[in-house]
C-alpha cells in the first residue's frame, strides 16, 4: 500500500500496514475460527497482517499470538489447531485434497510456546502424513489429540552451549518477527549437542527447557537425533534437546491450556450464520470438567463427556483413579463433576435403580456448584410442592458409607445447605453433602 509522505507517526503507519495485511490470498488452507487476544501472521511474501475471526491462512504462514491470547484454527481437513499464549507456528506444508491421499501433508513448526492439535481426516489414512516439528524433536501426529509446548532455552542457556567440531554444525541464526532477541539454533550433524540434561523436569512454573507432549488421544511418535519415543493416550512426554532421547513422564510436568470460556459461542469450522452457539470444543469441555476438583486432581484425570447415543466419550486419560466430567449448559447452575473408583459405582448403581455396593466410600467433588436437585427424591426432575428443591453451593460428596455414619449428621429434609447434610436421607442413595464455602 502506499503511505502519506508526510506520516511521521511510526506506531500509527505500522498499524497502517498491519491492518491493511494483504489484498488477495491464493488458495486458503483454513480459517480462524475463535480469537481472544492479538494474532498477528506473516505471510510467505513477508507481508504483516492482523487477523481477527474467520481470516483466511495460508500455507507458508508464520502465526504469533500475543500475551493472553487464545487462536483457534481450522484446517481443510477439519483439523483443529489451537495457539496459546505467546506461541509462534509456521505452517511450513499444507495440502489436503479429500478424493486421494498421495499428496495430502501437513507439517507445522512451532518454534515457542504453546499448540493443542486435534487431527481431522488428514493423517488417519495410511498415505496421509502429519507432522509437528520443534527444535527439540519432530512429533508424527498422525490421527491424534494432543498438546505441545515448546520452552524456548533462555539467553545463558543458549550461549553456554559448546561446539566442539565447529565444521560438523549448521549455524542458523534467526530472529523471530514478533521477538526482540535473536535466537542461535544449532543442528547437529555428528557431535554431541546439549541445551540441558535429560532429567524428569520440575512441575513448576520454572520449568527445564525442551519440548513437552500430552496425548489426549490416539498416539504420537516423538523423533529426535537421541532416538524414537511412543506415546498413547494419557501419557506425558519430555526431551531437553534434540539429542536427547525422549522420556515418558511419570505425571503432568505442568502443561497448562485452558482456552477461555468465549470460544465456546465462536464460529465453528463451517462457519455458522446468525451468530448460533458452536458446540464447545475438546479443550472448553476439559477446562470445564476440571474446574470440579483440586488442581493436583483434576490435571491427572480422565475427562469424559456424554455422547448422542447415551455411552461415554473419553476426551483425556488419566492416571490417577479419577473421572471428571464437564458442566452440563442444559441444567440451570454449574455442575461439573469428579469421582473416584468407588464412587463411579455408586454412580452406576444409581443410573440403574440398584443397591450400591456395600463396603466402597467414595468421595466426589463439585466445587464449582452443584445444579438445584430435591433433597428427599433421587429422581426428581423438577421442584414439586413436597420434594424439597434446594440449591447448594461448591462441595464435596461423601458416598457408599455405612448408615451410622450418616446418622451422625443432620438429615431434614429442608437443610441448612452451609453446613454438612445428609440428601436423600433413608434411600439407598443417601450421601453426605460437604459445603467449602
Amino acid at each position: 500500500m502506499m503511505l502519506p509522505k508526510k506520516c511521521i507517526a511510526t506506531k500509527v503507519c505500522l498499524l497502517l500496514m498491519l491492518l491493511a495485511g494483504t489484498p488477495v490470498l491464493a488458495d486458503p488452507i483454513g480459517t480462524v475460527t475463535a480469537l481472544t487476544g492479538s494474532l498477528l501472521v506473516k505471510r510467505a511474501d513477508g507481508a504483516i497482517a492482523i487477523l481477527a475471526v474467520n481470516s483466511p491462512l495460508q500455507a507458508g504462514d508464520t502465526l504469533a499470538s500475543r500475551k493472553d491470547t487464545y487462536a483457534r484454527l481450522n484446517l481443510a481437513d477439519h483439523s483443529s489447531v489451537t495457539l496459546g499464549s505467546d506461541t509462534e507456528l509456521t505452517v511450513e506444508r499444507y495440502s489436503f485434497d479429500e478424493t486421494q491421499s498421495q499428496s495430502n501433508t501437513a507439517v507445522l513448526n512451532l518454534a515457542r510456546g504453546r499448540v493443542h492439535i486435534a487431527a481431522g481426516l488428514l493423517g488417519k489414512r495410511s498415505a496421509d502424513t502429519f507432522t509437528l516439528t520443534t527444535p527439540s524433536a519432530s512429533i508424527d501426529i498422525r490421527g491424534a489429540d494432543l498438546i505441545a509446548e515448546y520452552v524456548a532455552p533462555g539467553r545463558s542457556q543458549v550461549a553456554s552451549i559448546g561446539y566442539t567440531a565447529a565444521a560438523a554444525y549448521k549455524h542458523v541464526r534467526m530472529r523471530s518477527f514478533t521477538s526482540q532477541a535473536p535466537l542461535l539454533l544449532a543442528v547437529n550433524s555428528s557431535a554431541n549437542l546439549q541445551l540441558a540434561q535429560n532429567t524428569i523436569p520440575p512441575p513448576s512454573a520454572g520449568r527445564a527447557p525442551g519440548l513437552y507432549v500430552q496425548v489426549l488421544d490416539g498416539a504420537i511418535h516423538l523423533t529426535n537425533g537421541g532416538g524414537t519415543q511412543n506415546f498413547a493416550a494419557g501419557q506425558f512426554g519430555y526431551t531437553a534437546s534434540f539429542t536427547q532421547p525422549p522420556v515418558v513422564l511419570p505425571q503432568n510436568p505442568g502443561i497448562k491450556f485452558t482456552p477461555p470460556p468465549s470460544f465456546s459461542t465462536s464460529t465453528n469450522p463451517q462457519g455458522t450464520a446468525g451468530g448460533a452457539k458452536s458446540a464447545p470444543t475438546d479443550e472448553e469441555l476439559i477446562a470445564s470438567a476440571t474446574k470440579a476438583a483440586p488442581q493436583k486432581v483434576a490435571e491427572n484425570a480422565t475427562i469424559v463427556v456424554p455422547d448422542p447415543k447415551g455411552g461415554m466419550r473419553t476426551l483425556r486419560k488419566g492416571t490417577n483413579g479419577f473421572t471428571c466430567m464437564p458442566d452440563n449448559p442444559e441444567t440451570p447452575g454449574p455442575d461439573p463433576m469428579c469421582w473416584d473408583k468407588n464412587a463411579g459405582d455408586w454412580i452406576d448403581a444409581y443410573l440403574n435403580h440398584k443397591t450400591p455396593p456395600p463396603g466402597k466410600i467414595g468421595l466426589m467433588y463439585m466445587l464449582a456448584g452443584g445444579t438445584d436437585a430435591s433433597n428427599t427424591d433421587p429422581y426428581a426432575k423438577k421442584p414439586t410442592a413436597n420434594n424439597h428443591w434446594i440449591k447448594t453451593g461448591p462441595h464435596v460428596m461423601i458416598v457408599g458409607a455405612d448408615g451410622s455414619f450418616y446418622d451422625t449428621y443432620p438429615k431434614s429434609a429442608d437443610p441448612d445447605t452451609k453446613t454438612p447434610y445428609v440428601m436423600w436421607a433413608g434411600t439407598p442413595y443417601q450421601h453426605l453433602m460437604a459445603p467449602i464455602r
